[in-house]
């Protein structure tokens, strides 16, 4: 996560938090406290915001022209806040390559299976 990324875990009113609940494709009554849901291989910018009960799905980059809280949802390979956009499968598998490789490991051919019959899964 970018520097300064923060996250709300309780709304200003005490009230409940509506989250996303991705069986129903549609935001449900939640706890009064509730913090941040994110996925595996996330980015986030420098001081990324996030409200209480935001679900971030998995391979995401987040990051925004303007300043503002990002989405309460945001779907499986949204590529920042502001536009629509998506990862392409191939720019998708090189940033994580990359990522691993700073960490000294790397994709395996099971990992590239798996993330691509996903990708396929979601992206059309």
């Amino acid at each position: 996560m970018g520097a300064g990324t923060t996250g709300s875990n309780v709304k200003n009113t005490a009230g409940s938090i509506r989250i996303w609940d991705n069986t129903q494709q549609q935001f449900i009554k939640g706890p009064m406290k509730m913090g941040v849901f994110m996925g595996d291989h996330v980015k986030t910018a420098i001081n990324t915001q996030f409200s209480s009960g935001t679900v971030v799905s998995s391979f995401v980059n987040l990051y925004s022209q303007l300043s503002k809280l990002a989405p309460k949802f945001v779907p499986m390979f949204s590529w920042g806040i502001d536009e629509n956009k998506f990862y392409t499968l191939d720019n998708l598998l090189d940033e994580i390559n990359r990522w691993m490789m700073m960490k000294g490991h790397h994709l395996t051919d099971l990992d590239k299976e798996t993330i691509t019959s996903i990708y396929k899964l979601h992206i059309q």
